[in-house]
């Protein structure tokens, strides 16, 4: 892959497909829900729709230069060419988000956990009103419960 137009109803490539040829506005097929842009020099799987060279499809791109490696069977993993950042769908309904940043937004965002929810970080910050409508215990002292003398 040699160039990538992204603002096309279907993205289109720039490839090198025989030693000297190029070949200008090939049609990248993407599968439903996902897209991504190629970085130069990923490799592609192209098709000759009809044995036509005219109508080259790209079926498959991938840049093996930073494709994670050593993910266990099963797993699957959404990934950023830089390493910083993935998602992976592991055995047993676990899921780990990676990155240098997490944003989260929405007009209501809802964690939800069954059992336990735990927050660990060296530092939390909360802007805006907060609401509990439990006791809270802090440092083994329960909120409610504590008087000042």
């Amino acid at each position: 892959v040699r160039m990538v137009s992204d603002s096309l109803e279907r993205q289109n490539l720039q490839i090198q497909t025989l030693a000297d040829a190029t070949d200008d506005d090939v049609e990248r097929f993407q599968n439903y829900g996902f897209t991504s842009v190629p970085p130069e020099g990923s490799e592609a799987i192209v098709l000759a729709v009809g044995g036509r060279r005219d109508g080259l499809v790209a079926i498959a791109v991938e840049d093996k230069r930073c494709r994670p490696k050593g993910l266990s069977p099963g797993d699957v993993r959404l990934y950023h060419r830089d390493g910083k950042s993935h998602i992976t769908l592991k055995e047993n309904g676990v899921i780990e988000i990676t990155g240098e940043q997490l944003d989260v937004s929405g007009t209501t965002v809802n964690l939800t956990a069954d059992e336990l929810l735990n927050i660990i970080g060296k530092q939390m910050k909360f802007v805006g009103p907060c609401e509990f409508t439990e006791d809270v215990t802090i440092n083994g002292k329960s909120f409610s419960n504590h008087i000042h003398k």
